[in-house]
């Protein structure tokens, strides 16, 4: 027979480690510049940023240049707690003359301005192609480019001349010679038919495409019938 003893110590237990524990972790935004760094090479403009989640919050996080009247963006990043992100920009000068430019962070729902500076330019390199584009599709949240390279190359693919309430995210990508490669450009926008510029450049500034496209969403039926063409290998 069980002692009330051994029962009561049996229910002490059960009551012990069935309380639940909380803990109150304190919601904090916050973050460390770790790096800020700007380079001219001729007529290409290279930024780049590191900073380190300091805070209890994660976020996302982009690096944009305003330069003279033009919005360049990175892509946006992730950041979590204890995590640490580089955010890279590339501008590649059309023409000489004088041009002022910020550098602004944006991180979850604030701005923060980094550094302002200014830039004499006075000549551009010319530039071969080693491009090719075979098409570009606008997509509901991205512009989606089909392109390679005639050698292996490290490229900067830009959407430019857009309005400044709009935002199109700078990507940098390795290019294999000869392969054909998709690239996504994400962007955000209260969409209106426009044209605008894709620019395809390498990061020594020596070859440089360039063109200027149709911002015009493809419709549901045309978006099928493309893909399947280039499931084919039509397209």
């Amino acid at each position: 027979m069980v002692s009330r003893k051994t029962i009561l110590l049996i229910l002490f237990f059960s009551i012990t480690f069935s309380i639940e524990v909380f803990v109150n972790v304190k919601e904090v935004f916050d973050f460390k510049k770790e790096f800020f760094n700007y380079s001219l090479k001729e007529d290409l403009l290279e930024i780049n940023l590191f900073i380190n989640n300091i805070g209890s919050l994660g976020f996302f996080s982009s690096l944009k240049l305003e330069i003279n009247n033009k919005s360049i963006w990175s892509e946006e990043k992730e950041l979590y707690p204890g995590s640490s992100k580089h955010f890279q920009v590339y501008y590649l000068f059309d023409e000489p003359g004088n041009y002022s430019i910020k550098a602004k962070l944006y991180a979850g729902d604030e701005i923060f301005y980094l550094y302002n500076f200014s830039i004499e330019l006075k000549n551009i390199k010319e530039k071969n192609n080693t491009f090719e584009v075979k098409w570009i599709r606008v997509k509901d949240k991205f512009v989606e480019i089909k392109l390679k390279s005639k050698e292996n190359t490290k490229a900067i693919v830009s959407i430019e001349d857009y309005p400044q309430t709009w935002k199109f995210e700078q990507k940098i990508i390795e290019l294999l010679k000869d392969k054909w490669t998709k690239v996504r450009v994400n962007y955000e926008a209260l969409y209106f038919e426009k044209n605008l510029t894709l620019k395809i450049f390498d990061v020594y500034s020596e070859n440089l495409f360039y063109e200027i496209f149709n911002f015009k969403k493809e419709s549901k039926l045309k978006g099928i019938l493309l893909d399947f063409f280039e499931l084919i290998g039509i397209y």
